[in-house]
């Protein structure tokens, strides 16, 4: 009876025991999507810091929905990088912000008709959305939102997302009408009021004529 009671303690240990390192790692694989999601040591800057550090902000999430249609103004806050020259951020089907040096503030207006995000192309990353992890977004009022991007695919970076990063503010929930396309092959000429007077003399004169000949 001891021995097999030992043996149940025995198996009723190795059940918490695979109980807890589960947990754990649940815990651990669930962190990168939690607010405040910029854990990275910074590998650059001086001092290396993360957009966390810079902004002040811990409310982060990695990936933001689509935005919807309406007019925005992309802002370009900054960027610690090596890759400015060679680093492509865009919007929908535009691109907004080419490589090269870029001042703080510069600021681009878009008018997107449906659903939107940003997007960015760097020589490790051939197209990321920021629907996924390599963009933080996080709300700075009802109409703003902070964005930065980490230039490097996550798991061989250091995931500071101060690599590129800005502001979308929305500056009308509803882009403008697009404006009417006009047919030329269906228009129908009108005469101009001197054009018309002249028929109208031509014709009297016709009618005379005829009149004088009748006669």
């Amino acid at each position: 009876m001891q021995g097999s009671t030992r043996v149940r303690t025995g198996g009723r240990r190795s059940v918490w025991w695979y109980t807890i390192v589960a947990a754990a790692l649940i815990a651990g694989s669930a962190r990168p999507s939690m607010a405040s999601a910029i854990m990275g040591l910074s590998w650059d800057g001086s001092p290396p810091g993360t957009l966390e550090d810079i902004s002040g902000r811990s409310d982060f999430s990695l990936g933001v929905s689509p935005f919807a249609a309406g007019v925005y103004q992309l802002t370009w806050l900054g960027g610690v990088t090596a890759w400015r020259d060679e680093t492509t951020i865009g919007a929908g089907d535009q691109t907004v912000f080419n490589p090269g040096p870029i001042a703080a503030g510069t600021t681009q207006t878009l008018t997107m008709t449906s659903s939107w995000s940003l997007w960015a192309t760097t020589p490790d990353l051939s197209f990321a959305d920021s629907t996924g992890p390599q963009w933080a977004v996080a709300p700075v009022d009802s109409n703003t939102w902070l964005w930065g991007l980490e230039d490097i695919a996550l798991g061989h970076s250091d995931a500071d997302y101060q690599d590129a990063f800005g502001t979308v503010t929305r500056l009308d929930p509803v882009p403008p009408p697009p404006p009417p396309v006009v047919d030329d092959n269906n228009l129908v000429p009108v005469p101009e009021p001197a054009t018309v007077g002249l028929m109208a003399v031509g014709l009297l004169a016709l009618v005379a004529g005829k009149s004088k000949v009748s006669k």
